[in-house]
């Protein structure tokens, strides 16, 4: 979720230390490895993981929560320039933003950005020489949300290789670190924990078990759960909520996929809920961060606090992020099959009002970026064309063109072919990897400026 502050470069809260010691262990061999890179599938429990350890060892982290927006890489050292001058308010000089200028020198412009970004961690947090420990870390969760043909793995892989000792980046994701890490492997300064790393072992299924259960659970049940879940954290948690329902059978079909299993546990569970928290799940799950205060104004409820508090004491599939204020998300997972249910239950009309009210408390929260999303999904083009056009000078001034240009591309051509502020925008947007092109949208809009008597929009245009 892109917003206008730094909240999302937080980490999720843990209330209780991980029982999996034997992977706080695996981490911390890795120590005088630059990069750590933690795969697994969705639900294994990799955010848990980390988050736990340097909760659990008192270890300072920035924490960056990749979105498909990052795909944009300006938008990327936009967010972690936000994170820095939060992380060091007193330092004046903040991080540079990768403006037209640097498009021809991307990698020299990473490895200083995040020298600069070192140097600022490593102030914070001086790690011993003899330390087995991370004295400062940097993790991106969520990192296969970047498309594999982004520009942003070759730019980030080259800012990876600037990190100094000290400082230890840990990589979160679903999948294999993609070809343009090879070379940073290679050199030994990557070390890959993987699937079979990370799933549970028998006992660290009983110890989990055990401590979301809340009561005695018999060498059976146990049992049962292992072979159940297979190692598979989200599918354990499901499992123990279905403990406390009675006459559910929680054998799996051998036929299923993962994320099928999920989402068959989680609709029997979905369904034993009242309708008034099931409507606000679904309601809710077209906010991808959210307080209870913006909960409460989309759904009307109430009790969105209480639901929430109580979701996250049960460790039910959302997190607490650690931020100035209390910021609620949905496991991915979760929110996954939360708006395939949406889909599902919801009738057309209500289910495109709930997006256009979602998108409005988005925008009225200070979320823009997912409002304008929200919006082009709907297909309410005024709405999302006011915001685009009173976005579009920050964005530009950041660098983040290609955004802006995604998003009016997403409008119908004729949409844009006969409103000038779209077609000079998109004018601006190309004119760093096109003249000819942007010469041709200035002069749409200024012919349609002219028509129209906007002075400023005909002037500007022109120039």
């Amino acid at each position: 979720m892109k917003q206008a502050g730094p909240a999302k470069l937080t980490r999720p809260n843990t209330q209780t230390a991980h029982p999996r010691e034997r992977l706080f262990q695996l981490i911390e061999r890795s120590h005088e490895k630059k990069v750590i890179w933690i795969s697994g599938p969705a639900g294994s429990g990799k955010t848990t993981l980390a988050a736990s350890y340097f909760e659990s060892r008192k270890a300072s982290c920035l924490w960056y929560q990749i979105d498909e927006g990052d795909a944009d890489i300006s938008t990327f050292f936009y967010y972690m320039g936000l994170a820095a001058k939060r992380m060091s308010p007193r330092r004046r000089r903040p991080l540079p933003l990768l403006t037209p200028e640097y498009l021809l020198g991307i990698p020299a412009f990473a490895k200083r950005f995040f020298e600069d970004l070192c140097e600022r961690l490593i102030g914070k947090n001086i790690r011993r020489p003899d330390s087995e420990t991370f004295g400062s870390a940097i993790v991106f969760d969520n990192y296969q949300d970047v498309p594999d043909d982004s520009p942003f793995h070759d730019a980030i892989n080259s800012g990876f290789s600037a990190i100094p000792q000290g400082v230890n980046v840990i990589v979160l994701s679903r999948g294999n670190p993609p070809p343009a890490y090879v070379r940073l492997h290679a050199r030994g300064e990557m070390s890959v924990i993987g699937w079979e790393d990370i799933r549970l072992t028998a006992d660290e299924s009983d110890a989990i078990a055990k401590l979301k259960a809340e009561k005695d659970l018999g060498s059976r049940t146990l049992s049962v759960l292992r072979k159940a879940s297979d190692g598979w954290v989200a599918g354990l948690v499901l499992l123990i909520e279905s403990l406390k329902t009675q006459d559910f059978d929680f054998q799996i079909p051998s036929h299923l996929l993962r994320e099928e299993i999920f989402s068959y546990f989680a609709t029997e569970l979905f369904y034993r809920g009242s309708q008034d928290t099931r409507n606000f799940l679904l309601k809710t799950s077209f906010l991808p961060k959210m307080s209870a205060r913006m909960a409460g104004e989309l759904t009307k409820n109430p009790r969105a606090s209480r639901i929430f508090h109580d979701l996250n004491r049960k460790n039910y599939f959302i997190y607490r992020y650690a931020s100035y204020s209390q910021v609620f998300q949905y496991h991915p997972l979760f929110r996954e099959f939360l708006l395939d249910k949406a889909e599902e239950t919801m009738a057309p009309r209500r289910l495109a009002e709930t997006r256009r009210r979602a998108a409005k408390v988005l925008e009225e929260n200070g979320y823009p970026e997912d409002a304008i999303a929200l919006f082009l999904e709907v297909k309410e083009w005024s709405e999302a064309m006011r915001v685009i056009l009173a976005k579009a000078p920050a964005l530009i001034s950041q660098g983040r063109w290609q955004t802006l240009q995604g998003w009016i591309e997403s409008f119908p051509a004729s949409a844009v072919k006969h409103e000038p502020w779209l077609l000079y925008w998109l004018g601006i947007c190309r004119l760093p990897v096109s003249t000819q092109e942007s010469h041709v949208l200035f002069e749409k809009a200024f012919n349609l400026f002219r028509e129209r008597s906007d002075a400023v929009g005909t002037f500007l245009s022109l120039s």
